[in-house]
This record gives C-alpha cells, structure tokens and sequence, in this order.
C-alpha cells in the first residue's frame, strides 16, 4: 500500500466527541439530560497484512448528567421517576479492550476499515443534592465495533477518523473520534 509499512507494530492516540445513548427519557420542568462529551484514546496494535490488523486500547467514554428540580419527572427503562429535592446525576464510563481491523485499500495511501471486538468497561454514577451525595460503580464486558478511514500521511504516520459504538451495560456510546498513528 504504497509508503504504508505491509506489517508491523503501530501505536497511537486520538480524541473525539461521544453521545451516550442513555435509558433517560420523558424529562419535564427543568429537568434536563447533558449526554454529549469529550473523548479520548490510546491503542497500540500489530498489522499482520494490508487487510488484517488486531488493536489494544484504552477509552475514555465520556459523561452523561441528568439534573432536576423538586417535582420534575423523568423516565428510566420505561420507569416513571420524580425529583424529590434537586439533585444531579453524573455518570462516566472508561473500557480497555481488544479488536480485530480489517482494510480495504482504495488507493496506495487511503483505506477504509472495520473493526469489532470486546472490552471491559468501568462506569462510574454520583449522585448529589443539597443533603445527600453517593456513589456506585459497576463494570462489565461487552461488544463493540467501528468503521473509518485512514490516510498514511508519511510512511509511518497516518491520521484516522472513525465511528465506533460501544454497549456498556444495555446502553451504547457512540464515538466519533480523530486519531494519529505511528507504524514502527
């Protein structure tokens, strides 16, 4: 593929925008769901051929807040809520995980990709109001996939943009990200 080293080790790094497709829904008052954040990346991987690649990474999933006023009503899971006294809601997610990659040259320096795998998640819930804070943690594993494209911009650097979407415990965050990649 061009200037595109056939095989070999690759790492990188990348940030993005996430949209957490929460169970939230049926928000009335001022109650109100912020499900969009920053996120970020870090993955190393082996590419074996121009069409098969497997990845390791770290993700920063991004955060969700849902905030409320006494009497507003929201839904979860179909499940009908009401604030008591305001409060907020705070709930981020981290993952490391494992992917296989295939490619699809388009030309000597840009191709297409898709990906899939497994990783192992971490979410992270507070809860906070004017007398009471807690918080709750929970972790899991789950499946997720990609697509993107990347151009090989010198012979061992890349920049790649991708979707990836990321099930954590019933959920999904979906990632549009922007990542450089060094081939060593």
């Amino acid at each position: 593929m061009g200037d595109d080293p056939a095989q070999g080790f690759y790492i990188g790094a990348g940030a993005g925008y996430s949209f957490i497709n929460s169970s939230v829904s049926n928000l009335t008052g001022s109650a109100e769901l912020d499900d969009e954040s920053f996120s970020y990346k870090v993955f190393g991987g082996y590419k074996f051929n121009q069409f098969f690649s497997t990845e390791l990474f770290y993700m920063d999933l991004g955060a969700a807040s849902l905030t409320g006023q006494t009497g507003d009503i929201f839904q979860l899971n179909g499940t009908t809520y009401s604030f008591l006294q305001n409060a907020t809601v705070d709930a981020s997610a981290t993952t490391i995980g494992i992917a296989a990659q295939f490619s699809f040259p388009l030309t000597p320096h840009i191709s297409t990709f898709a990906k899939g795998g497994g990783h192992y998640w971490d979410r992270e819930l507070d809860f906070s109001s004017a007398t009471t804070s807690a918080s709750e943690s929970d972790d899991g594993i789950d499946f997720f996939y990609g697509f993107g494209a990347e151009l090989q911009i010198a012979k061992n650097i890349a920049i790649r943009g991708e979707y990836e979407n990321f099930t954590v415990n019933n959920e999904d965050a979906d990632i549009i990200s922007i990542s450089s990649k060094y081939n060593f």
